[in-house]
């Protein structure tokens, strides 16, 4: 008889994505087993799903690390995994709070992805950049990670010189940002390079139509690949960490 196994995930689709690649690697390895999928939104998403609106309520703590810290991403995942509702979880690794939990173990990964950030400038808004006069760059992110260091990489590695950076919150999918991006709440965006590779990269016809969006929202856009020596990844950034009973 063959085995049935329940992945779970969020339900953006860059997570269907990155549970869809544990999924095919679990079916490779144990030909009789039976991958069926979960997704729910966490709660830390949903104000921003329901409200179709990327930019963070003004009251909320737009730290990724305080979210991570309240398990923001990841609590509704233990909590289906605890109650039997799921077998495993697949989360970015980066997402996890880092108090181990005493009912569920991180049990494997995939190979790692790459961990450098990229810096994704839009085309229209570096025309408004220079049109503007006041020369602020503007880069959507939410990481004080990323604000830290990217600060002093930006003074020396553009071909122009901002007479000062700032980083408005951003929250929401990749598409999302992207969307904030273009819509010119910014004139640049942070994200990890290992979640727009797996996205322009998906392994099932299912996502063409993300392949695409995300393919002519980055026409629209040039992109700058960060190293990690001026700017250290998340501790598991490119990651994905498998999470049982």
């Amino acid at each position: 008889m063959s085995r049935r196994i329940v992945v779970g995930a969020r339900g953006s689709a860059l997570s269907r994505i990155q549970a869809l690649l544990v999924g095919q690697a679990l079916e490779r390895h144990h030909g009789d087993l039976e991958v069926r999928y979960a997704f729910s939104a966490a709660p830390a998403d949903l104000p921003y799903a329901e409200a179709g609106d990327v930019a963070m309520p003004a009251h909320a703590d737009t730290r990724i690390g305080a979210i991570n810290r309240r398990g923001g991403f990841a609590l509704h995942l233990h909590e289906q995994l605890e109650a039997g509702a799921i077998d495993l979880a697949v989360h970015s690794w980066k997402d996890l709070p880092l108090p181990e939990r005493a009912a569920t173990t991180i049990a494997a990964t995939l190979p790692r992805a790459d961990a450098r950030d990229v810096l994704v400038f839009s085309l229209a808004g570096l025309e408004r950049l220079h049109a503007d006069g006041d020369g602020v760059l503007r880069v959507l992110s939410c990481s004080e990670r990323r604000r830290t260091n990217l600060r002093p990489f930006l003074d020396w590695a553009l071909p122009f010189r901002p007479s000062a950076v700032q980083f408005p919150p951003v929250r929401g999918d990749i598409e999302r940002r992207l969307g904030a991006l273009l819509a010119g709440k910014g004139h640049a965006l942070v994200v990890a390079k290992a979640a727009l590779d797996r996205m322009l990269t998906a392994p099932s016809p299912q996502f063409d139509g993300t392949r695409q969006r995300v393919r002519a929202a980055l026409e629209r856009c040039r992109v700058m690949v960060v190293p990690l020596v001026a700017n250290a990844a998340a501790p598991g950034q490119g990651a994905l960490a498998i999470e049982v009973r």
